[in-house]
């Protein structure tokens, strides 16, 4: 547990998010934090034809849950409104055709627990970005003695110490912390 980083379980993190992710020799997500609202856990942004726009997952929980019991609401019709936002936002990105399929696959299933959603989506992007197989590492219980602690961070803002590659984008508005879809649908998931 020496050289472990423990990272928060988020909903398609952010291009630093995975960066930080890769770089860390022995990641761990997190499972047992408190669901914060409005959090990377739930929510992502993505660089829209005029705006930056916020995709949010739903929880049916109210008030303090750990992560790994929060479960997905569908009273919403999140799902179809999601995949719409991601089409109008990419579909005329380069590499977007190859993502589509995949992230309709993956929210159609309609899991019950964020947690499930966010690893299946995890590992849908480590695949993306044509990493070997590996098996993921989860915390087991709450703790704060982590010597490399990456769970938060302030709403919004990028890791401090990973500098992001500039790469062509479709809209080019001001954002720092986008999902990684944004760069795998301009960049094809080549770093």
């Amino acid at each position: 547990m020496h050289n472990a980083t423990v990272f928060s379980l988020p909903f398609l993190a952010p291009v630093d998010w995975y960066m930080a992710y890769l770089k860390a020799e022995a990641p761990i997500l997190e499972l047992y934090d408190t669901l914060p609202r409005q959090s990377i856990h739930s929510r992502c942004l993505i660089d829209g034809p005029q705006k930056i726009v916020r995709l949010s997952v739903p929880v049916i929980n109210k008030g303090k849950v750990i992560t790994r019991d929060a479960r997905i609401s569908y009273r919403e019709h999140w799902v179809e409104e999601h995949l719409h936002s991601l089409r109008t936002a990419y579909r005329s990105s380069p590499f977007y055709a190859y993502l589509e399929d995949d992230l309709a696959d993956i929210f159609h299933r309609r899991y019950s627990f964020l947690a499930d959603l966010n690893i299946a989506l995890h590992q849908q992007v480590l695949q993306w970005l044509r990493l070997p197989k590996t098996q993921l590492s989860f915390t087991n219980h709450w703790t704060k003695d982590y010597p490399n602690d990456l769970r938060s961070r302030p709403k919004n803002t990028a890791f401090t110490d990973v500098n992001v590659p500039q790469y062509p984008r479709q809209f080019q508005n001001e954002q720092t912390v986008l999902s990684i879809i944004d760069f795998l649908a301009n960049e094809g998931g080549v770093w």
